[in-house]
């Protein structure tokens, strides 16, 4: 299948994401926000892929 020189290659950090075993296919990052001192995240963000 030849690809088209015009598509734009594939972000590294998304071929990384995909290739681990350990990365689940339901999320592929999770990104958990912590006030200062707090040992708890007061927000939680999940991205699907």
């Amino acid at each position: 299948m030849k690809k088209n020189h015009e598509e734009p290659a594939t972000p590294i950090n998304e071929v990384i994401l995909n290739d681990t075993p350990e990365t689940t296919q339901k999320t592929n990052l999770t990104i958990k926000v912590y006030l200062y001192g707090e040992d708890t995240p007061t927000d939680t963000y999940q991205f699907d892929a």
